[in-house]
């Protein structure tokens, strides 16, 4: 069996006992030592790689639970409060206040269409811990077009008026997440899907579309690459035989940057269903798509404040979240 030594400028191991060597020894694209070349030659004949003598190697981040709509969300504007580069590797600075979310939102709506809906994702208001937005925030944006700006999580959205009007949400409507302020009327923030749907379908903002497309799969690839991930599990798809055929398609390509571990939904289908279709799917893995995993929950989010907690809850009070299945 052959064995490949690489030659590098620099080897960044996260081994603190040894932080740092020059070579690293592959056989079969599995890792058999790391060290100088002296050391690493010791598994025996090999042949040695100088294409990446002046780089630095580094390990790959392995990312536990994302979602394919990370590499499609970016066709709407961006304001979470970190830094971030998008797919095309274009840096997007953070807005550090909800005011500079507004001022953000301000210069998008003066450059869309009328009757344009103004969709923006990535806020996060654990990091403005002043208050949370409502409506009235986003009616000073635009009264006229709907503004959706989806959170961090993704289990919650807040909207604007003219989208809570396109929903018919009033103070009489009785669904779980659609949270009212003092007067009793709905203030905006939409909890979890079953009060975030009736806007997204409106809107037509589907989720899993957003996931599905092939510019999609190819953005998730760029982004991951452009944070250092190598491995990343698309933590929840249904995974028909055309979903199936498309991704072993776009992560079979010499150039996608990540290995896909794609979950199936375990909630479109019978317990039996779902082992049957699992053990199928598993014999259709690639070395860049692995499949046969199975998510079996549906969840809050703690960052959200939606999941339930058992005792004693949420540190600050929130209230215990929302039930998404009874």
């Amino acid at each position: 069996m052959s064995i490949t030594v690489f030659q590098a400028n620099k080897i960044i191991t996260m081994d603190p006992d040894r932080p740092e060597a020059t070579h690293v020894a592959v056989r079969q694209g599995k890792i058999l030592g790391v060290g100088d070349l002296s050391q690493v030659s010791g598994w025996g004949d090999h042949r040695l790689d100088t294409t990446l003598a002046d780089k630095i190697i580094m390990p790959g981040f392995v990312e536990g639970h994302c979602h394919l709509l990370a590499g499609g969300m970016w066709k709407y504007l961006y304001v979470g409060f970190h830094d971030r580069i998008d797919p095309d590797g274009k840096p997007w600075s953070g807005v550090p206040s909800i005011e500079d979310v507004l001022a953000r939102m301000g210069q998008a709506d003066a450059d869309l269409p009328a009757g344009t809906p103004l969709i923006a994702w990535g806020f996060d208001p654990l990091f403005l811990m002043d208050r949370r937005p409502d409506k009235s925030d986003f009616d000073g944006v635009s009264s006229t077009r709907p503004i959706v700006v989806m959170h961090s999580s993704f289990h919650v959205m807040t909207v604007n008026s003219v989208a809570l009007e396109m929903a018919q949400y009033t103070a009489e409507s009785d669904i779980d997440g659609i949270v009212k302020g003092a007067d009793g009327a709905p203030n905006g923030e939409l909890q979890e899907m079953a009060s975030m749907f009736p806007v997204m379908r409106r809107l037509d903002i589907d989720f899993r579309s957003l996931g599905r497309s092939s510019e999609a799969v190819q953005a998730f690839g760029q982004v991951c690459n452009r944070a250092g991930v190598t491995t990343a599990a698309d933590l929840l798809n249904d995974l028909d035989d055309q979903v199936v055929s498309e991704l072993q398609a776009l992560t079979g390509a010499e150039d996608y940057p990540i290995r896909l571990v794609s979950m199936l939904n375990a909630m479109s289908q019978t317990a039996a269903e779902t082992t049957k279709l699992a053990l199928a799917l598993k014999s259709n893995s690639t070395d860049k798509l692995r499949l046969g995993g199975v998510k079996l929950v549906t969840d809050g989010s703690i960052q959200a404040f939606t999941a339930r907690l058992r005792w004693p809850g949420y540190y600050n009070g929130a209230a215990n979240g929302i039930w998404s299945i009874c």
